[in-house]
């Protein structure tokens, strides 16, 4: 016996049990990390930031302190209502009603706070370049970064872009007339419940006026020259922010948006005093490996014309012999002369139009899943050229990407191959950058 008593006494002591919280604060400071890799911020921007995001935890911990200092009261009340609902029902209004209270007296401090973060989510962008901005709204928390955000050039092209509604005003700007007739209300009626549910629910008559003025601005984009449209794009996108959901009130509060959300939460009020001593130590700002990912810049591996042309033609070729279109159409490197000289050319342009022509001269000798799968690969590659997301099936602006889907699972019959060509044609109808 006193032999397992000295056995106990010599074994390790309990493990600590995991700590959520240390565990989700460590999470959200290796986002932020992320983040900041991929801004490239100068140590000035840093240190404003900074400021700010102590300011902030300042007031957070105040708020807090006022909470714990009421600490016995806070858990009395709360507790006091959960014990009523086990009790008969009407035993539990008086304990309601402080409850209530005292939950309102947390959302005003908590809509405090919020206040004074939009105030300096207003000066802080003042601090941060357009490209910064745009890649801060375009950033998710995650525990491994997006290779385009790795990429130092990502932040250069973020200059160039204005978000999401920049892809909007040009999906309204390139869409071919009919198209535009048929389905334009479509992609302005998205739009709006995306503003909608950003912002905060809208009365009939808010929401009625908000369409409106998006489709007089979305007149406004079409009716503009390419060269003008280039020239405006980012401005007229903006306009079409005419709610902003940053700047919506919820509870008469100002509602947080992206920046304050990363730049200035209490993960940066830890992490941006260490993220500067690191800036001290290497000289520059820490940036991610790109050179580890062996892949030729963002986006993957190089573009080879060449290559994806190789490949093209081979399958040309298949679907040609399948048809037996030396008997109609000649021989093949006759037939596939167009596309031949377009990847000689370097035209990625070019060659998707060719490829398509050889598709148009091959369906009267016969439709089949082949040739239908090919039509659809070549839509989805000339929205790609274009920038466009006219087949993503997240967003699917125009209804296209659901007919696309319909296809691809039912590739056999006429009707699918004709789909397929309609599709493909109307991609290469859109205008591109």
């Amino acid at each position: 016996m006193l032999g397992g008593l000295a056995l106990l006494a010599a074994s390790p002591a309990p493990a600590k049990p995991l700590d959520i919280k240390e565990l989700q604060d460590i999470r959200e400071e290796i986002s932020l990390l992320n983040l900041l890799r991929g801004l490239y911020l100068s140590k000035d921007q840093v240190q404003k930031l900074m400021g700010m995001a102590q300011k902030l935890q300042a007031l957070r911990q105040d708020l807090l302190g006022q909470i714990e200092a009421d600490r016995t009261g806070v858990l009395g009340t709360f507790g006091g209502l959960r014990d009523a609902l086990y009790e008969a029902p009407g035993q539990e209004k008086a304990a309601q009603e402080k409850a209530s209270a005292l939950d309102e007296r947390f959302k005003e401090g908590k809509g405090a706070l919020d206040d004074e973060t939009w105030r300096l989510e207003r000066e802080a962008e003042t601090v941060l370049t357009a490209a910064q901005r745009a890649v801060i709204e375009g950033f998710k928390p995650c525990l491994i970064p997006p290779r385009d955000l790795k990429n130092p050039v990502r932040v250069g092209q973020a200059a160039a872009e204005a978000g999401i509604l920049g892809k909007i005003a040009d999906l309204i700007h390139a869409a071919p007339a009919d198209l535009w007739q048929e389905r334009g209300g479509r992609l302005l009626a998205r739009l709006t419940d995306k503003l909608e549910e950003e912002s905060g629910t809208m009365t009939p008559a808010t929401k009625g006026d908000l369409h409106k003025r998006l489709a007089a601005t979305a007149a406004s984009i079409r009716a503009l020259s390419d060269v003008d449209y280039n020239l405006r794009r980012e401005d007229l996108a903006r306009e079409m922010l005419l709610i902003n959901p940053r700047e919506a009130l919820k509870h008469g509060h100002h509602k947080v948006g992206k920046i304050g959300q990363f730049l200035l939460s209490e993960a940066a009020a830890r992490v941006l005093p260490r993220w500067i001593k690191a800036m001290d130590k290497m000289g520059t700002p820490p940036a991610c490996d790109t050179e580890a990912d062996g892949e030729g810049g963002p986006g993957g591996k190089d573009f080879s014309l060449a290559e994806a042309g190789a490949k093209a033609l081979d399958q040309l070729q298949r679907m040609f012999r399948k048809r037996d279109g030396r008997q109609k159409l000649g021989a093949f490197p006759e037939f596939a002369a167009p596309v031949k000289a377009a990847i000689e050319a370097g035209d990625a342009d070019k060659t998707l139009e060719a490829l398509l022509a050889c598709c148009d001269r091959l369906i009267p000798l016969g439709s089949g899943p082949d040739l239908t799968r090919a039509m659809l690969q070549l839509a989805r590659t000339t929205a790609r050229r274009k920038n466009l997301p006219l087949f993503n099936p997240k967003q699917d602006p125009f209804g296209l990407a659901e007919e696309l889907k319909a296809v691809q699972d039912a590739p056999d019959t006429p009707e699918a191959c004709a789909k397929a060509r309609s599709l493909a044609g109307l991609a290469a109808r859109f205008k591109g950058k």
